[in-house]
């Protein structure tokens, strides 16, 4: 931002003051609201506004993982693309040192512990609280929501992505599967692919919160967004424990809310594989987490990343314990209807660096699908369009024209 040439040295100074609180806003909200890539345009078979598509036999895909758009027009771009609904990822909850919120932001957060949330909402002035309270700096507007336990910091501006996917899921009847708030990584012990559960209070209370408003907003349901691999080892028990606890969140703000969990698997047998049988007690163990909600699991099915391998995959099935059709048969006889897949819509790329991916064919979905369509009710697949890493449904060689199961179609 150019603040031209000024005539005296008071005016400066306070040019400046304003540039670095205008700087700050900025940086807490830029990471929500301005990272996502625009939707790409696609070939997909569906009558334009309807969300139905070109009917073909078989297992079929319910919701895509997606970026969401910056405008309600964007979005329903992309959901007509897509064909079926969405789910998106979530941002974290994590504690903040105060200095690093506007002034006048430190001054509304009082003695109370920060946190922040790396997301950008816009809360409705109906949803605010006793104990809330609100600033608005430059194009910025703070919300200093209270939990009971610290107080969480909101920051949004005008550009809200998440608002604007729900408002075009509900124009085309679109479901729309919100990411939840986490915590950070690295648990109490400091273990970075744990979650740290040590604020669970807080957390729980601003989950019930962002639930409260989602739901009001029009939203159909949630995504646990933080992994672990379908097993029963004690190792992931916190992972566990923040699944069972946001579960609980959802559940008392909406009784028998949707909520959607995409654990992976792991088959090879140089790495540290799971059993077909353990990843059905895992399941099991995951399926106990729902608390009141009506609970999707959806494994990722591991065949783009190559952790898994299909039973006719003739030249990479003997380096892993058991086909993913095994693992499905178990996890479903474990839980029953509960269990979707999530197709991966990508390749390894042959000879690349380790965990280099390449968009897959058309023809390779279609094996996917056959072949876990016997053991579960349903799938979404990831992800709709990844400019970064050159992946997703876009990029599928030849297309994804009829493999979409609609609009409203996720957790039926």
């Amino acid at each position: 931002m150019d603040l031209g040439v000024r005539t005296s040295r008071r005016a400066a100074a306070l040019s400046a003051l304003l540039l670095a609180a205008c700087a700050v806003a900025a940086s807490w909200t830029a990471s929500a609201t301005h990272a996502a890539p625009a939707p790409a345009h696609a070939s997909v078979a569906t009558a334009p506004g309807s969300g139905t598509a070109t009917p073909r036999t078989g297992l079929g895909i319910s919701a895509f993982f997606v970026l969401p758009a910056p405008t309600v027009e964007a979005n329903e771009r992309q959901l007509r693309e897509m064909g079926a609904d969405a789910i998106t990822f979530g941002h974290r909850v994590e504690p903040a040192p105060r200095s690093s919120f506007p002034t006048e932001v430190q001054r509304l957060i009082g003695s109370r512990t920060p946190y922040a949330y790396a997301g950008g909402l816009s809360w409705r002035p109906s949803a605010l609280r006793p104990g809330d309270e609100q600033v608005r700096i430059c194009w910025v507007t703070w919300t200093v929501t209270d939990t009971g336990h610290g107080t969480v910091v909101v920051s949004s501006d005008a550009d809200d992505r998440q608002g604007a996917l729900v408002r075009a899921g509900n124009a085309l009847g679109a479901k729309t599967i919100l990411g939840l708030p986490a915590p950070r990584a690295g648990s109490q012990d400091g273990v970075a692919y744990l979650p740290d559960t040590s604020y669970l209070p807080t957390l729980a209370a601003f989950t019930q919160r962002f639930v409260v408003e989602a739901r009001a907003e029009g939203a159909d349901g949630f995504y646990q967004h933080v992994e672990m691999p379908v097993t029963d080892t004690r190792t992931w028990n916190p992972v566990r424990q923040l699944y069972a606890s946001q579960n609980a969140s959802v559940s008392r703000a909406w009784p028998h809310a949707l909520v959607v969990l995409s654990p992976y698997l792991e088959s090879r047998r140089d790495k540290a594989f799971v059993t077909p049988e353990q990843a059905a007690r895992g399941a099991t163990m995951l399926a106990a987490t729902a608390q009141g909600t009506r609970l999707v699991l959806a494994p990722q099915d591991g065949l783009g990343t190559g952790t898994t391998a299909l039973a006719s995959d003739t030249s990479t099935a003997p380096g892993h314990v058991a086909p993913l059709e095994s693992y499905l048969q178990a996890m479903r006889a474990a839980v029953g209807q509960r269990l979707w897949v999530n197709v991966e819509l990508m390749r390894p790329a042959p000879g690349g660096a380790a965990g280099a991916r390449e968009a897959t064919t058309r023809s390779r979905v279609l094996d996917q699908l056959a072949a876990e369509q016997p053991y579960v009710s349903g799938a979404v697949a990831f992800i709709w369009d990844d400019r970064t890493r050159d992946i997703g449904a876009v990029r599928v060689v030849d297309g994804m024209a009829g493999l979409s199961d609609g609009f409203g179609t996720t957790g039926r």
